[in-house]
């Protein structure tokens, strides 16, 4: 009976674990954003850059350089990233957050980037094409 109840359960867990994967293979990602970008911010206190690779899997890897009064920081941040009418969104693995901007094609090596409402001052910013 205990072997009969241990392999439901570990039946039940494999087939929560595939629904789980389907869900997040249905998410969309707008093929414009796929490959290697890059972007530069700069204002009086801060600056950033970052590039970021996005695959067509839905899997993106980003080196961040961070410049705030004098004291640099270099780090790399990686997760999934997706699209959902005219919205991007890109999900932290290291830091568990979920951004969610406006986004736009310029044209083929550009994109814009806007926050829907943020006190943050990058709440714009524009990509270019690596």
């Amino acid at each position: 009976m205990k072997t009969l109840l241990l392999a439901f359960g570990l039946l039940t867990l494999f087939n929560c674990n595939a629904s789980k994967t389907n869900a997040d293979d249905s998410k969309k990602h707008d093929s414009q954003l796929i490959g290697k970008w890059s972007m530069a911010f700069d204002n009086a206190s801060i600056t950033r850059s970052r590039t970021i690779t996005r695959e067509a899997d839905g899997k993106f890897v980003a080196d961040n350089a961070t410049r705030i009064q004098g004291r640099a920081q270099r780090y790399q941040t990686s997760g999934t990233w997706w699209t959902d009418n005219g919205f991007y969104y890109e999900a932290n693995i290291q830091s568990g957050d979920t951004i969610k901007y406006k986004y736009k094609v310029d044209n083929v090596s550009k994109l814009s980037f806007e926050k829907e409402s943020s006190t943050e001052e990058d709440y714009k910013y524009f990509e270019v094409r690596q």
